[in-house]
């Protein structure tokens, strides 16, 4: 019984210094929490009520970087990256008030990209694939 009680004060301060290693640059008036998905700042309400607002990094399951971004009042905001379990860039884009605002380019294995546009959500125009050295490949028709 006694090592039973052990193990687990070993691995409650396991997880709480693997949480606390990982510290967010939370803005004033708000706190770090980890809901196991991700790791955010809130106003203090308890996780699944809050309103996110500060960076965000959102884990895969196995525990690596699967997106970095920030949030200000609930929404996603400015420039986020996204990773696959690996932790290889898989795309990158920029939200204004939660929407695709800007580019969102999207990295593939061969070295290739392809970049879209969008305004407000709306994507404008075609999207455009580039070879490894950033020159328009082109469509077939």
């Amino acid at each position: 019984m006694k090592s039973i009680a052990s193990m687990l004060v070993l691995v409650s301060s396991v997880a709480l210094a693997q949480d606390s290693a990982v510290t967010l640059n939370c803005p004033t008036g708000t706190r770090q929490f980890n809901d196991g998905e991700g790791l955010f700042c809130s106003h203090g309400k308890a996780p699944g009520a809050e309103k996110l607002d500060g960076p965000y990094v959102g884990l895969n399951k196995n525990g690596t970087v699967q997106s970095r971004g920030q949030y200000t009042a609930g929404a996603r905001t400015g420039h986020w990256v996204f990773f696959d379990a690996q932790g290889v860039k898989t795309h990158e884009v920029d939200f204004v008030n939660d929407h695709f605002h800007g580019q969102r380019i999207e990295f593939h294995a061969n070295g290739q990209r392809t970049v879209e546009t969008y305004v407000a959500g709306t994507l404008v125009g075609s999207p455009v694939r580039l070879d490894v050295n950033g020159a328009v490949l082109k469509t077939q028709p």
